[in-house]
């Protein structure tokens, strides 16, 4: 029986989608996974080739309208008990000599497994290469180690996860955020993360397609088109620490996390103290760029000690970037507490 599925939504054409399905099908038949296919391109060509095309691809012709739809479907089409998504533009390999990690045997306080990550501008050109694992018994331990490794880009978000929780998180994110922005993705990947320990796979080599984050200029481009996305204005950009902290602290006290109570507070205590930590930073070193009031709400998260407090403090901050958004997380942290 297969332990592991990955999961591929699908937008790009034939031609523009193929190098990635087909590493993704290879890694899987050579290693007894399973591949599907969520492909809503509605390219007839892309369809007719991939359809039936081996017993461990499965091709699902997706109505999905977004990207977070067409997601989740090829989530919810798996039915093992591990899932790894899997962008159209990105590659994996299996690799040679080395042992693969035998998920039927991980411990039942693992969430998931991290790949070996290799970040890349072009498929042609070797880039930087990134080997995690964060196996600290707290939560917040393990929290504090990933900031600590000075991750520059977000490919752990295509680890192995367990379906289960990876869905769980996802259901809520999707059903009841606010704004369902794309920059939410470090948010809920560092949730998954810290929801239980995460090994690592160095076999299953991960090539993370960088190309829309090569320069200055397309970083800029691409962090004003996720705002605008979201329906969010260019200006809130500058709170995009807090919308990370807001997120987070959201997602780890949802009902149903793996965590304990006493291991959540823990980890919103230390969610306070970095993630929040750092957008205080930010308006103390450019109170300037702040509306009219955040830097007196930043002193008082400075002053205060409780997590829930501080959290709420937040939320009178992110109404400055825009009316109207701190009730839809005051809606956003009710739906996690009581299990909506």
């Amino acid at each position: 029986m297969s332990e592991l599925t990955i999961c591929m939504p699908s937008r790009r054409n034939l031609k523009d989608s193929f190098a990635a399905i087909e590493s993704a099908l290879a890694f899987c038949e050579k290693r007894g996974a399973l591949l599907n296919l969520s492909d809503n391109s509605g390219d007839d060509e892309k369809r007719a080739f991939w359809e039936g095309k081996s017993a461990c691809l499965t091709y699902i012709k997706s109505e999905a309208q977004t990207a977070n739809d067409n997601m989740v479907l090829a989530v919810q089409a798996a039915d093992t008990p591990f899932i790894m998504l899997m962008g159209d533009d990105d590659l994996i390999v299996a690799k040679e000599g080395i042992d693969p990690l035998d998920l039927s045997d991980i411990p039942f306080d693992y969430v998931g497994v991290f790949p070996e990550i290799e970040t890349f501008l072009a498929p042609e050109q070797p880039g930087p290469m990134t080997i995690l694992s964060l196996e600290q018994d707290d939560a917040s331990d393990r929290m504090l180690a990933y900031f600590n490794s000075g991750a520059t880009h977000n490919g752990g978000f295509y680890s192995i996860f367990r379906r289960d929780v990876w869905l769980s998180t996802f259901d809520l994110f999707l059903r009841f955020h606010p704004t369902l922005a794309g920059f939410s993705d470090w948010a809920l990947a560092i949730s998954l993360f810290t929801a239980g320990k995460m090994a690592s796979d160095p076999s299953i080599h991960y090539r993370y397609n960088m190309a829309r984050w090569a320069t200055t200029e397309e970083i800029l481009s691409h962090r004003e088109q996720l705002f605008t996305q979201a329906g969010l204005p260019q200006s809130a950009m500058k709170y995009e620490r807090l919308f990370m902290f807001l997120d987070f602290f959201v997602l780890i006290n949802r009902v149903g996390s793996p965590l304990s109570i006493d291991e959540r507070q823990r980890l919103g205590k230390a969610a306070v103290y970095v993630m929040l930590g750092r957008f205080i930073n930010d308006v103390a070193n450019a109170p300037e760029r702040y509306e009219e009031g955040i830097g007196a709400l930043a002193e008082m998260v400075l002053d205060e000690t409780d997590s829930f407090t501080q959290f709420q403090l937040g939320l009178l901050m992110i109404e400055r970037a825009q009316p109207g958004l701190k009730d839809k997380y005051i809606a956003f942290i009710q739906a996690a507490l009581e299990g909506a």
